[in-house]
This record gives structure tokens, sequence and C-alpha cells, in this order.
């Protein structure tokens, strides 16, 4: 089951992240394993330092690099809802029709 949290904390949270930086798939997938490598590193060391299990500091770090990169990137993320501008319909032009 811990397995299971960890794997999926990496395989979500990273990507997630990586998508509020950058929308072209090769940049995010790359963004994606450099925030799931720090997010390892940086739980195996405060693991070490602090004497809690690495896969509480996976999810919490992995849960803040994901909420810090929503505050940090554009709203809505990049090609969120947010950036989806619509336009009012175009009013019918009668006059094209008059002789």
């Amino acid at each position: 089951m811990v397995g299971t949290l960890l794997i999926f904390s990496l395989m979500i949270g990273a990507p997630a992240a990586a998508r509020s930086f950058t929308d072209r798939p090769l940049n995010a997938i790359a963004l994606s394993v450099a925030i799931a490598l720090a997010t390892v590193w940086l739980a195996i060391a405060l693991s070490y330092t602090t004497n809690y299990p690495v896969g509480f500091f996976v999810g919490t770090v992995s849960a803040v690099l994901y909420t810090r990169s929503g505050a940090a990137g554009p709203p809505g993320g990049v090609g969120g809802v947010a950036e989806v501008r619509s336009r009012p319909p175009a009013a019918p032009n009668f006059d094209a029709h008059a002789t």
C-alpha cells in the first residue's frame, strides 16, 4: 500500500507540477523527470536528517511542489480554463442583404 502511494505521488505530482510551467510535451517530460528526481533526493536528505520515513517526505514534497507550481504558473495552468477567452457571438449584419 505504501509503495503504491509513493509511486502515485511521483507519477502524478511531478507531471502535474511540470504542466503548470510549460505546454510543450518534451519540455514537460524533461521537467517532470527533474522534479521527480529532486523530490526523491530531497526526501532522502530530509529523512536522513530528521529520522522520519522517506515516504512521508516524498508525499509532502510532491504536494508542496504541486501547490507552489500552481501559484507560480499562469492562472489556470498552461492551457487551463482561465486562459481560454471566448468571444461573444457576432451580431447579424442585416445591411449585407439590403438592396
